[in-house]
């Protein structure tokens, strides 16, 4: 089993990786008719948390690595609200200008913990279809 901390880091890690990958990447990363930028970036509200508590908490980092997840943190909640729904909702929207400066920050947050870039593994590896009765008894 592991701990907290892994898991929080793996899923940190797993986020930014799916925040700063190519909208083709991005797009297989979750099953056929997901709301891709909207889990994408759940993953990584789950990752941080309110007000970067579980960073604090979990992630060993340094003040040039917050100041620029901060950066990050600041331009995603910024486009909240129904004006900016498209944006998380229509697959559509993830090859506009705000994703590629999510993508842009994402990178900075990334070359500052000194990673490379890597595809990140699919979110779900098994969508179980509950409509289908024969899967349940």
């Amino acid at each position: 089993m592991i701990s907290l901390k892994q898991y929080y880091f793996d899923k940190f890690k797993w986020s930014l990786m799916a925040l700063a990958s190519s909208s083709c990447v991005q797009k297989n990363l979750l099953p056929e008719n997901s709301m891709v930028g909207e889990e994408i970036v759940l993953e990584y509200e789950e990752a941080v948390g309110e007000n970067l508590e579980r960073i604090h908490e979990y992630i060993d980092i340094t003040e040039k690595q917050l100041v620029l997840l901060r950066d990050l943190d600041a331009y995603i909640s910024g486009k909240s609200g129904e004006k900016y729904a498209y944006l998380w909702l229509e697959n559509s929207s993830l090859d506009d200008s705000e994703w590629q400066e999510i993508r842009s920050l994402a990178m900075g947050v990334i070359l500052a913990f000194h990673w490379e870039m890597e595809i990140p593994k699919a979110l779900y590896s098994e969508v179980i279809n509950v409509n289908e009765h024969d899967n349940f008894i």
